[in-house]
């Protein structure tokens, strides 16, 4: 977003607070729980996000490495795991399917 693009939106803001203040009052009133309550649920949404970052990093940290096998595949204790997931998830197994067929690749 630009600057003056924000600059021009507060002031267009202001000037709508200032003609429903002059007309309903309590309209104002109302406008500015909503916002509040707007404002929080970012807040929340923001913090919540935060903290699954930090979690997320710090299992990554101390998870140890996947093993590889010599020529530079997953080794098979990786790949079932992957195919429990899939198993299980619908989402991830549409997913799945479609990349495989992108590629051209035969899959049960």
């Amino acid at each position: 977003m630009k600057w003056g693009s924000l600059i021009a939106g507060g002031v267009i803001g202001i000037a709508a607070a200032a003609v429903i203040a002059r007309r309903r009052p309590g309209a104002l009133h109302l406008v500015g729980d909503a916002t509040c309550a707007l404002w929080r649920g970012i807040q929340h949404r923001a913090m919540a996000n935060m903290f699954k970052k930090d979690i997320a990093e710090e299992l990554s940290t101390s998870a140890p490495a996947p093993t590889r096998t010599a020529n530079g595949g997953a080794s098979a204790a990786g790949i079932s795991t992957l195919e429990q997931l899939v198993a299980t998830d619908p989402v991830a197994r549409r997913e799945t399917e479609k990349i495989l067929d992108d590629n051209g690749l035969n899959h049960p």
